[in-house]
């Protein structure tokens, strides 16, 4: 065999040499190959996170100049878009029924005393209305009803619904229609519960004794009590639908 391989040699002296550069090119190849698919071909799925920064390998041009114009248009087209968003504090409708709770205990707690005399009723009346924040006149339209108990049953349920509906200051009512507003979001701290609540869809408290005159209609059955009723929520309501000036801002920008 060694003598055949000899001759072989003898014969084509080069023989070793092209088989050997042969067999390096090929695993040349197969390294470069292998290499390539290594460093710039990776197999991604929906979802995969990277694990090293990828890199475009070449240089991507756009067709034409970037319209700054068009894009600060748009971008002015996407804050405008976001509307205010007011917080609605439920809160307050407790605090106001129970205030009409008390109101109600002193008048019959008065009440109760009987006759003590012209004197001492109106020292009376001026104390309740001291410590209650409403009027002397209030207080006596409160005494002369006739059912002081049926007037706290509906006069809660009243205040239960206008608290509900929600009661907007006249500046926040007059901006957001001076700036053609006609829906804002509402809810809670931090946007819970958000709900689309049109403008007009609110009480302000310079319209709040005509428009709770509607809806009162059907529950006092005397003029003397929705008269009574109207005097205490003027008295008493306050807003309950509050503008969030950070949150707004920070969905506009965010936008």
């Amino acid at each position: 065999m060694k003598s055949i391989l000899k001759k072989q040699s003898n014969k084509n002296p080069n023989l070793l040499s092209h088989v050997t550069l042969v067999l390096v090119t090929s695993i040349l190849l197969v390294i470069i190959i292998q290499w390539d698919r290594g460093l710039f071909k990776a197999e991604f799925r929906e979802g995969d996170i990277a694990l090293r920064s990828i890199y475009a390998p070449y240089d991507f041009s756009t067709n034409g100049e970037i319209n700054k114009q068009a894009m600060e248009a748009a971008r002015k087209k996407a804050v405008g878009s976001v509307l205010p968003f007011y917080v609605f504090k439920t809160g307050l409708r407790g605090r106001i029924l129970k205030k009409v709770q008390s109101v109600v205990n002193s008048i019959v707690s008065l009440k109760e005393k009987g006759d003590i005399g012209d004197k001492q009723r109106q020292l009376e009346i001026k104390k309740i209305a001291g410590s209650k924040g409403i009027s002397e006149a209030l207080v006596g339209e409160l005494l002369e009803l006739d059912d002081i108990h049926g007037f706290l049953d509906r006069a809660k349920k009243a205040v239960s619904e206008i608290m509900n509906k929600g009661i907007i200051s006249v500046s926040e009512y007059n901006r957001l229609k001076g700036s053609g507003t006609t829906k804002i979001r509402l809810g809670g701290r931090n946007g819970k519960g958000m709900v689309l609540r049109g403008v007009d869809s609110f009480f302000t408290l310079k319209g709040l004794r005509k428009g709770a005159a509607r809806l009162i209609g059907p529950l006092f059955k005397s003029k003397r009590e929705r008269r009574a009723f109207l005097d205490f929520i003027d008295a008493a309501l306050s807003v309950n639908v509050i503008f969030d000036k950070e949150k707004t801002g920070l969905d506009k920008h965010i936008a």
